[in-house]
């Protein structure tokens, strides 16, 4: 499934059983309101694709729209999803990955359970 995510300048990706347990989880939310909203966002702009005999997966045009698919694409691996950002939009965010090093980086690390 592809969807909008929490940030609106990308796209995010899950296998089915993960979007199926996001979907429970926003039911069972308790605050209605945020309920609604992420319902909305998640829910209302999935859409669900499967990959082509080439390994591409076609993003319907409303959503490469939302997050300005227009050329290149970058596929930055989270746990559980995928998040696809036009590369343009990538770059701009995260550049060389410098700016998601440092002592905050360095702290979330350490709470780790290993």
């Amino acid at each position: 499934m592809v969807t909008r995510g929490p940030d609106p300048d990308c796209l995010v990706m899950y296998p089915m059983p993960e979007f199926e347990r996001l979907a429970d989880d926003i039911e069972n939310m308790v605050d209605r309101v945020d309920a609604e909203r992420a319902k909305a966002i998640t829910i209302g702009f999935a859409a669900d694709t499967e990959m082509d005999k080439q390994g591409r997966i076609l993003i319907p045009p409303n959503l490469r729209k939302i997050a300005k698919l227009e050329g290149p694409a970058v596929l930055m691996g989270q746990i559980r999803r995928f998040d696809l950002w036009a590369a343009n939009e990538y770059e701009a965010r995260f550049g060389n990955g410098s700016t998601l090093f440092g002592e905050s980086a360095h702290e979330a690390f350490r709470t780790l359970k290993r």
